[in-house]
């Protein structure tokens, strides 16, 4: 009886590591740039979301068009952007700050030409992400609409 509950304190801890391996994959690290109409995306966020059911989505902020995202899941992964105009390199301090601007902005009008919008040519486009280090440039361009159907007269 002794025997088996030694043999079991040695058996569990194995097979955990064999389950979990020694730390994982720690997914790769992608740097790349980010345009919007030609131009660098001055303050924005990149996301990467795996295809499939395997891994979490990983994300960077992007930074005068550049970024460096850790942790990227390897293979097909749907990369979105998102970006918004330029504050002229004013921040609110906090939360409290932050409530005050949206109540001084609220019911104005946002002019979102320069904002990456979700259904833009080139954005959440699926790119296959290789292992180890990899660089990922992506080029969006305004989603232009001719205001009418295809097909429709």
């Amino acid at each position: 009886m002794r025997m088996r509950f030694f043999s079991g304190l040695i058996t569990l801890p194995l097979l955990c590591v064999l389950l979990i391996g020694c730390g994982g994959s720690s997914g790769s690290t992608v740097t790349g740039t980010v345009t919007f109409n030609g131009k660098p995306v001055e303050n924005g966020q990149i996301t990467f979301y795996p295809e499939g059911a395997s891994g979490n989505p990983a994300g960077a902020a992007i930074s005068k068009g550049k970024y460096t995202a850790t942790g990227v899941p390897t293979g097909k992964c749907r990369v979105t952007v998102a970006s918004s105009a330029d504050s002229g390199g004013t921040k609110p301090a906090g939360m409290g700050e932050a409530v005050k601007e949206a109540e001084a902005n609220k019911g104005k009008k946002r002019d979102t030409a320069d904002e990456v919008q979700p259904n833009d040519d080139g954005n959440g486009q699926v790119h296959e992400i290789g292992s180890g280090s990899v660089t990922l440039d992506i080029s969006i361009k305004t989603l232009v609409t001719s205001g009418t159907i295809p097909g429709k007269k």
